[in-house]
Formats: structure tokens, C-alpha cells, sequence
């Protein structure tokens, strides 16, 4: 009867703290040129250009160590590159997540590129996740159940899609690149939460608030990625830095602890002599 008293306080203490998930990488420990599979159980992939790597030769007054994903040299055209973070360490669905990053996107001429993406969804840290025209990240074989916010810097928007399909852009029409000479990285903050919706947040500016995503039930199976492409000519070169996720399963409901509660008080009504 005394363990059986344990289990039940143990229940009810444990139950009631939400599970996390976090990761943070800012590539400070990496070397010039790594690539492939991290330590950290991140993975960077290209489609075989060798664009995606951890790059530090920035210019004077922006020094730092990042990870490549496209360059606007024309030996990366037609480039697509993909970094993926491990997987989460909660299961179950999750009530909310978020995603900051440093990002610098350029091209040759300032003025004409591709996309830049973050994504999660069900994916594979693999090259069977591919990007596709739209800037998305998709896998083969299996549906669309991936939400896609894509930085359009063809058209400077924000682009946001899920299940195939586009259900939101930005506010106005932000600048999402810039100049080759600038070489500004800019803080960049993309969130979600069952009650509050979807939310991006780049260069301090709120430019997607609140958005309803129908269908939308994320999970810890799922995994987060960035990604980028270029075309044959309109080419960028895609930087990412100071890599923060985070996710989280919601704690358990009410009735669930009425439930524990209730349950400990049959056992220790039908055992009025047995003390915990």
C-alpha cells in the first residue's frame, strides 16, 4: 500500500510540469568546410555543389563562424541545401514552438534571388527532403503535412505554406536581402501556439501575426529545418547563425489530475488502516 501511495504522489507531482525541448547552436566549434552529420546530431546536406558548410571568411566588422547554405558564385546554380536539427527529445503533440535565428541573404546584384526557408513537419533529415519551386521543403514519398515559412526574396515577402499549399504572406513587402557590401545579419523569430497561432517576427518587425493554421497538429516526431535554393541565375548566398528551438508538450489537463486524485482516494479508502 505504500508504494502504492509513492506512485500515486509521484504521479501527481511529475504530471504537472510541461515537457521541453531545446537547441541552440551558434557553429562557434566547428571548423571551416565541416559538413554532413554534427555532433550535436544537426545535419547539413547540399544537392551536391559542396554550398553547405561552415563558412567564416565574412568581412571586416562581421566576423563570425556560420553555415553556409547557397553561394552566388555560379558554380552554385541550381543549388539547394538543407540544415537539419536533431530530434526533439518530447513526444506527444505540442501546445507551442519557436525558432530564432541570425540569417544573411544576398546576391550578386542586391536585388534578385531565391527563397530562404524554415520548416517542420514531417521530414527526414536526408536528401529524400527536397526544396521545391515554391521554396518548400517537401519528402519523397510521403504528403505535405510540413509548414513551410519561406522568405520570397524574389518578390520580398514572406511566404507562408502548409499542406501543400500557401495560407499566408507578410504585412507589406519587407526587404529580405541584401546587399553584397552590407553583409547585415538579421535576427529573425518564428513562432506558434495552439491559442495564439503562428508568428513571424524579422529584423524586430512583426510582419505575420496571429495566423490560423486549420488542420495544423505538430508534434514531437516532428522535425525542424532550414533551407534554401537557387535558380541558374538568380543565385544568393544564404548564411544562418545563432540557431535557438524550442518546443513544448502541453501539461496535463484537469481532469487528468481530478482522475489521479480521485484514484488515490479509493485506495485509501478501501485501505482506512494502511498508512503511507
Amino acid at each position: 500500500m505504500k508504494s502504492i501511495c509513492f506512485l500515486l504522489v509521484a504521479l501527481i507531482s511529475t504530471t504537472a510540469v510541461a515537457d521541453e525541448w531545446l537547441f541552440n547552436q551558434n557553429f562557434n566549434s566547428f571548423t571551416d568546410g565541416d559538413t554532413g552529420l554534427f555532433s550535436d546530431g544537426s545535419r547539413a546536406v547540399d544537392s551536391g555543389e559542396g554550398s553547405a558548410e561552415v563558412y567564416s571568411a565574412f568581412a571586416v566588422g562581421n566576423q563570425r563562424t556560420a553555415l553556409r547554405l547557397t553561394g552566388k558564385s555560379s558554380t552554385f546554380s541550381g543549388t539547394t541545401a538543407n540544415y537539419f536539427a536533431p530530434a526533439q527529445t518530447v513526444t506527444g503533440q505540442l501546445d507551442s514552438w519557436s525558432a530564432n535565428w541570425d540569417a544573411m541573404i544576398f546576391s550578386s546584384n542586391a536585388s534578385t534571388g531565391n527563397h530562404m526557408a524554415f520548416n517542420f513537419g514531417d521530414l527526414s533529415d536526408t536528401t529524400s527532403s527536397y526544396v521545391s519551386a515554391d521554396g518548400t521543403m517537401q519528402v519523397s514519398g510521403k504528403g505535405d503535412n510540413v509548414l513551410s515559412v519561406v522568405f520570397d526574396t524574389l518578390d520580398d515577402q514572406i511566404q507562408i505554406w502548409y499542406d501543400g499549399s500557401q495560407i499566408g504572406s507578410s504585412i507589406g513587402t519587407p526587404n529580405v536581402e541584401t546587399s553584397n557590401s552590407s553583409q547585415l545579419f538579421t535576427d529573425t523569430t518564428v513562432s506558434w501556439t495552439r491559442s495564439g497561432g503562428l508568428n513571424v517576427v524579422y529584423a524586430g518587425e512583426t510582419l505575420v501575426s496571429a495566423l490560423t493554421i486549420t488542420g495544423y497538429d505538430p508534434g514531437g516526431d516532428d522535425i525542424m529545418a532550414f533551407s534554401a535554393d537557387n535558380g541558374d541565375t538568380n543565385r544568393q548566398a544564404t548564411y544562418l547563425d545563432n540557431v535557438n528551438l524550442f518546443t513544448s508538450v502541453p501539461e496535463p489537463t484537469s481532469a487528468v489530475m481530478f482522475g489521479a486524485l480521485m484514484l488515490g482516494s479509493l485506495f485509501v479508502t478501501r485501505r482506512k488502516r494502511n498508512v503511507c
